[in-house]
């Protein structure tokens, strides 16, 4: 069972990374761009509030660091021409 759960983990944990990427990608509207960020940090809250025992600062602080993480993948996509 712990083996399952820890498969569970890396696959949703992989696609919280992977998924903003190609969605980041595929699209030029920045407001666009951010509905996409705020959609995945919420959804991430929510996953790390519902499915683990994470006191709040706990999950604040892995929320911040998680939309940090968004929020490059995000200039990683832009390009000035200079």
């Amino acid at each position: 069972m712990d083996a399952f759960a820890s498969g569970v983990i890396i696959a949703v944990g992989s696609a919280m990374l992977i998924a903003p990427i190609w969605i980041l990608q595929a699209l030029n509207d920045p407001k666009a761009k951010l509905g996409v960020i705020t959609g995945f940090i919420f959804a991430f809250l929510l996953i790390l509030s519902l499915a683990m025992v994470a006191k709040p600062f706990e999950a604040l602080g892995a929320t911040a660091a998680y939309a940090a993480v968004l929020m490059v993948f995000l200039q990683l996509g832009t390009t000035d021409g200079s």
